[in-house]
């Protein structure tokens, strides 16, 4: 069996689908409801739509790491893990098929929902409140900067569903604020060793544009960004493997 074929990924894709339906049905109808009771009340949060689409934020970060939180459930319970390790797929199409359900899918569906209620909303507020015409923009630029910000926060949730059997949500905050304080007490240090070397560098080499290091921290932080997603999703799909080899 190859370890990738499409046919079978979209067979999966459309399985987990099927079973999470319900969840689906039920998670847009409660957006829509609370979305239009809140510009209902705020009739004018519609002209701000596309300079602060926030609730797009709210609903993609805390509903996506929900989901991602919940994706491996079945991995960790003996009895559903029997039915999903067994299934004739690769390891790598199982992985891909729940990963690509909660990143770029729960992205781009949550949108779609969101867009269509908000298209919805406009064409009410301005029947009923006789308001100018304000359509959502899905192809706002905003909104594809929280995907990308949701794309790196929602790895390092894709591994801990995977890694933690159980409350992995709780865990994976607790590891990351664990980690968060590895990270300033090592950002302690360094900023400490780059004012010792700008002042050294004052009085030695005064010709020295403190501009090279800044770039030099800047350039680190962004490849820091760049590694975590990677890294997240490789080690996610190891241990896959190694819950299929048990």
């Amino acid at each position: 069996m190859s370890i990738l074929a499409t046919n079978r990924l979209f067979k999966l894709l459309k399985r987990d689908v099927y079973i999470n339906k319900s969840a689906i049905l039920i998670t847009s109808i409660t957006i829509a409801a609370i979305l239009l009771l809140y510009n209902l009340i705020s009739p004018f949060n519609i002209h701000s739509i596309n300079n602060h689409p926030s609730m797009y934020y709210l609903i993609l970060f805390l509903g996506g790491i929900w989901v991602t939180s919940a994706c491996f459930r079945d991995v960790h319970d003996k009895k559903q893990a029997y039915f999903l390790l067994t299934l004739p797929a690769s390891s790598l199409e199982k992985w891909l098929s729940r990963l690509l359900l909660t990143s770029v899918g729960f992205a781009v569906g949550a949108l779609v929902v969101y867009s269509v209620i908000y298209w919805v909303i406009g064409l009410l507020t301005s029947l009923i409140f006789r308001q100018h015409l304000v359509l959502f923009n899905p192809f706002n630029p905003t909104i594809w900067r929280y995907i990308l910000q949701y794309a790196v926060l929602q790895s390092v949730f894709f591994l801990g569903a995977i890694y933690f059997k159980k409350h992995s949500l709780i865990k994976t905050i607790l590891a990351l604020c664990l980690i968060g304080i590895v990270l300033t007490i090592f950002g302690f240090f360094i900023s400490l060793f780059t004012f010792k070397h700008i002042f050294m560098h004052f009085f030695i080499f005064p010709n020295f544009s403190d501009l090279h290091l800044f770039s030099f921290a800047s350039t680190l932080y962004l490849l820091i960004w760049a590694l975590i997603t990677p890294c997240c999703w490789l080690v996610s799909y190891q241990r896959l493997k190694e819950c299929e080899d048990r």
